[in-house]
């Protein structure tokens, strides 16, 4: 295989080896100019002057004399225009941003184009007039009036614009690439080579076609093209759009070079579904496996990366022989740890504004924010270097317990960080809110670099000295360009006036960043390559292995935004999403044409926006390829990850030792709740975990008002206005009164169990209106109760709020005897008909059909009947502890959200449950408890996975 730069170094030695010193070339990115060097040297043997290598851009700049002004100081002097032409009525910065960078890519595909600026923008503001037109003559809306001026300004901004930067003999790409092609013909006088070689061209702009083809006219200029008949022969074909109308200008007798490729050679393409993006880069590392084999094999490799994103995966999947490799990709200072930081600190200053009632007087920190600084490894480095360790483990813990949702920054610093482990006064600073002012967030962005290098350093000395090799340099990397990053951002603050607001820094900083890349030194010429689709322009390899062959990839079907329409774009032929995909479709298949062996991995699962579609190109070859060249094999693989259930046993078991017989024994002693029972009941696992191995669920900050909460609240207004009323009978007078008092006793409610929460905004104050809602509700029920009772000469008498009963229930088993103590607070026991009623308040819904069961014993393993089986073991204790048995006890459930059903009691076969069922349940009772001690009997985990949905311990058992 000849690649297409090793045929250019050709063409260059046997036409200019005697002044390839007055030789310029032209490619179409710096990357190939490196391998056409690398051709060169093979070529001619013997030390010569380097002939001049540019890229087009490099070359447009070298030609034209101007430079190329940053895209962010470009949004500033739009913005100046912008306020030049709009006046009084000029938008604010941020607001301007929202649209600035638009107009400024529409302007830059004019330039490019050389599309005439006077025509396009009257004939676009005709046509968004035309569509305004109202043939019955009422007036323009406001907004349509701004929306025409807007459009009617536009040629203003682009004269304007060109104006000013012209002055300053800076240009963005688009105005520089304009200019040379106006003054193409006065400078080819003053061009200091003989001959420009352009090589490896697809798809010119107007601009570039007018350059180049000028220098050719005027025998300045060789064109080296790259091409096949297999695109370039079908008219249909959309990878060679371009190519064609190039080949159609020229002559086919003048168009180097046309080659058949795809017709003659051998080529193995195989395609490769594989689920998520990780699953690409694995297949990715073992397919590089098995071509280390021979060394030379990696000289002819390149890995693709459609998506850029999955560079770190790749790196950390290479197998570990191959040594040698180069990434002409460099890495995103997006993708960085210290870009995550920085990020935190500015959503945490928005979030004080955002939350901010005060008018910025008391701004105050969100919670999540502060911990999400805490517990970045950056700043846990920091706090351990100045000797305090696990403080801001201990914070965060402080944090979380508090149940605070906003802090002060002096409420944070005194209790927080200045309590029994203090962090450091420089790195306090950072959390002080910096307001809505930009130059103080980049202050404290600052500093917080200066002690991140102190640390930074003190880490690689002390790495150094215990003989670790490159312990911290990545990271003082990171610090070198992020501070490059704020020292731009500080010379904008100082040369611009407008960037007032902490959000508008941000935006402005992620532009900045976006751009920025921390570039990788490898064996640029030697090895493995790993590259971007646009960097393979003009470059050639045996064996590709390209990933993220996907729809939403190649071609990325993205559409620029744009304030042109299509259809205009179309008329003064401007670049269309047509024109961009054809582009792909170049570049796609002049990689696979001098390939031997391809590999094409697609990503076969969706993402939140859909996809998972392969590229119509993998399509494409599927069905043309084979018949077009009977020596082109393709196959098909569909990869699939083991599933999770394969990968571990699905049985847990815990047998029952001495040790958890003795744990239970001192359960025994202190007692069983309904809820333990209820929790063996349905996973005898769960059971381990929570009452004998002891494991507690996290601590999280209550942020809304959970259902827990809610219950407890509203159970503790019921307590206080019914106390006064124990073992006395209610009227309809004193729920009248107890009307009066919910609102205060509610307040008083949250305060203590919400203490510190927000509950006078947004959702918890919606769930403080329903909790109110709720005992109204339940208190006009028990009215309608007291009224229908008061006539047939019943009343109610309460005898207990929330009291705890106890009873014990002695068990024998293969284990021993055992006494064990049951208990249970009940929310409430009346007597009303000479019934006594055992009363359970519920929250949440609950409906009559929720309190059937049919046979006893259902009830010991049911995880359906869990409200039965709680009631009934009320009922149990009650009358055990009480000597009631004999009476006609009803156990039943008051639901706030089903007030109108009232109390519903148990029903067993339909029939309410009394006092008389006692020694029934007994038998459940002594069952269950017989299992929990019996020694034989492991604990593990339950057959119904349903059971599992809200259990806090499924990261453990992997349910």
């Amino acid at each position: 295989m000849q690649a297409f730069l090793d045929k250019t170094a050709e063409y260059i030695v046997e036409n200019y080896h005697n002044n390839l010193d007055n030789i310029c070339f032209v490619l179409p990115n710096r990357r190939a100019g490196l391998f056409l060097k690398k051709h060169l040297a093979k070529r001619l043997n013997k030390t010569i002057w380097s002939p001049s290598i540019f890229s087009i851009e490099d070359f447009v700049v070298e030609l034209s004399g101007l430079n190329i002004i940053d895209p962010v100081y470009l949004q500033f002097e739009l913005y100046e225009v912008h306020k030049e032409v709009e006046g009084g009525k000029a938008q604010e910065f941020n607001e301007f941003l929202n649209w600035g960078q638009v107009l400024i890519y529409d302007f830059n595909e004019i330039d490019l184009s050389l599309v005439d600026p006077e025509q396009i923008f009257s004939y676009l503001t005709d046509t968004k007039a035309m569509v305004l037109w109202n043939p019955n003559g009422e007036p323009l809306t406001d907004f349509e009036t701004r929306y025409l001026h807007f459009y009617n300004s536009l040629k203003r901004y682009y004269y304007r614009l060109v104006e000013k930067l012209l002055e300053k003999q800076k240009v963005y790409q688009g105005l520089a690439y304009r200019k040379l092609s106006e003054q193409i013909e006065e400078k080819i006088e003053n061009i200091p080579w003989k001959k420009v070689v352009f090589a490896g061209f697809n798809a010119l702009t107007a601009s570039e076609e007018k350059i180049i083809f000028t220098l050719k006219d005027f025998g300045k200029a060789d064109l080296l093209w790259e091409s096949d008949r297999y695109y370039l022969d079908n008219k249909i074909q959309e990878a060679g759009t371009f190519i064609r109308k190039y080949k159609n200008k020229i002559g086919e007798n003048s168009f180097n070079w046309i080659g058949n490729h795809f017709a003659n050679e051998e080529k193995k393409i195989t395609i490769i579904s594989v689920p998520q993006n990780i699953g690409q880069v694995k297949t990715t590392g073992k397919l590089l496996e098995e071509i280390a084999v021979k060394d030379e094999e990696l000289e002819k490799t390149a890995v693709v990366l459609n998506d850029e994103t999955l560079m770190l995966p790749l790196l950390n999947s290479i197998p570990a022989k191959i040594n040698k490799f180069n990434l002409t990709l460099g890495l995103q200072l997006k993708y960085t740890p210290l870009f995550r930081l920085i990020e935190g600190f500015f959503i945490m200053n928005e979030n004080t504004l955002k939350f901010d009632k005060t008018g910025e007087k008391s701004l105050r920190l969100y919670y999540k924010d502060i911990i999400k600084i805490l517990e970045h490894p950056y700043i846990k480095s920091i706090i351990e270097g100045d000797g305090q360790q696990n403080t801001d483990d201990f914070i965060i813990d402080k944090i979380k317990k508090s149940n605070k949702i906003f802090f002060s920054f002096e409420e944070l610093k005194s209790d927080y960080f200045y309590s029994e482990k203090k962090l450091s006064e420089d790195l306090l600073n950072f959390f002080e809110p910096a307001g809505n002012n930009p130059g103080v967030a980049i202050d404290k962005i600052v500093k917080l670099f200066k002690i991140m290098k102190i640390s930074l350093i003190s880490e690689k000395s002390l790495s150094t000295e215990q003989n670790s090799v490159g312990s911290g340099s990545l990271e003082l990397e990171y610090l070198f360009y992020f501070s490059r990053v704020f020292r731009k951002l500080k010379n904008i603050l100082s040369e611009y006036p407008y960037l007032k607001e902490i959000n508008t820094l941000r935006e402005i900083f992620n532009q900045i960043v976006k751009s920025t890349t921390i570039p990788f030194y490898g064996e640029p010429l030697h090895g493995l390559q790993i590259m971007g689709m646009l960097e393979t322009r003009t470059l050639d390899f045996e064996n590709i292995i390209m990933l993220s062959v996907n729809e939403d990839m190649i071609p990325s079907g993205k559409a620029a935004n744009s304030f042109i329409p299509f259809e205009i774009k179309r008329e003064f032929k401007l670049p269309t999403i047509k024109e961009k995909n054809a582009v792909f479709a170049y570049h796609f298949y002049r990689i696979l044409q001098r390939a031997k062996n391809v590999y094409l991995l697609h990503n076969t699962e969706s993402g939140e926006m859909g996809g998972g579609d392969k590229s119509r190109f993998i399509s494409q070859i599927q069905y043309e390829l084979p018949k077009y060249n009977s020596k082109i094999s393709i196959e098909e693989r569909v990869l699939s990850l083991t599933t999770l259930k394969e990968s571990y046993v699905d049985s847990i078991e815990i047998p029952k030792t001495k040790d958890i017989l003795n744990t239970l024994n001192s359960q025994a002693i202190s007692g069983f709740s309904p809820s333990a029972l209820n929790t063996y009941r349905n996973c005898s696992l769960q059971f381990y975990f929570k009452y004998v191995a002891g494991i507690k669920e996290t601590e999280e900050v209550e942020e809304t008002i959970e259902a827990t909460t809610l219950g407890t609240v509203v159970h503790d207004v019921l307590r206080e206005l019914y106390a006064p009323f124990v073992n006395k009978s209610v009227s309809t007078d004193d729920i009248k009164l107890m009307h009066q008092k919910v609102e205060v006793l509610l307040k008083n409610s949250f305060k203590k169990y919400f203490e510190s929460g927000e509950v006078n905004y947004g959702k918890n104050l919606l769930i403080v209106k329903v909790s109110n809602l709720f005992i109204k509700n339940f208190l006009k029920k028990e009215e309608t109760l007291l009224n229908s009772k008061a006539n047939s000469g019943n009343f109610l008498i309460i005898k207990n709020l929330e009291n705890e009963f106890i009873s014990n229930l002695i068990i024998n088993n293969n284990s021993g005897e055992f006494d064990i103590k049951l208990r249970g607070t009940i929310d409430r026991v009346d007597k009303i008909n000479n019934s006594i009623r055992i009363i359970d308040y519920k929250t949440g819904k609950v409906e009559q059909k929720d309190l059937k069961f049919k046979d006893w014993d259902d009830l010991q393993e049911e995880s359906k009947l869990d409200k039965c089986f709680q009631l009934l073991f009320y009922s149990y204790i009650y009358s055990k502890s009480t000597g009631t048995e004999n009476d006609r006890i009803i156990p039943g459930i008051i639901s706030f959200r089903n007030i109108s059903s009232g109390f519903m009691n148990v029903l067993y076969q339909n029939q309410p449950v009394t006092g008389e069922s006692i020694d029934d349940f007994e038998i459940v009772l002594k069952q269950i408890l017989s299992n929990i001690y019996n020694i034989e009997l492991a604990f593990r985990q339950t057959e119904h996975p349903d059971n599992c949905e809200y259990c806090p311990f499924t990261i453990v058992c992997k349910r």
